[in-house]
């Protein structure tokens, strides 16, 4: 049989994997299958830098069961 590998998981702060929210909101776009795993929800439409009245959401999407709309903004993300 051959050896295999194990690590450890930790949780992390998102700073130490994300120096900014665009590098974030990039990163989900790229991966939201994951989220849409996690959530159980199948997103589709989505789009970048949405307005809604004077504010922006980062990320809408469209859950495709429901028609709802789906949104992750974050208002920033610091280092310490």
């Amino acid at each position: 049989m051959p050896k295999v590998q194990l690590g450890r998981i930790r949780e992390v702060s998102i700073t130490e994997v994300f120096r900014s929210e665009e590098e974030f909101s990039n990163w989900l776009l790229e991966n939201i299958e994951i989220l849409s795993e996690k959530l159980q929800i199948e997103l589709d439409d989505l789009q970048r830098e949405y307005q809604i009245g004077r504010f922006s959401a980062d990320i809408v999407g469209r859950d495709v069961n429901t028609n709802e709309k789906v949104v992750q903004s974050i208002s920033r993300i610091t280092t310490p």
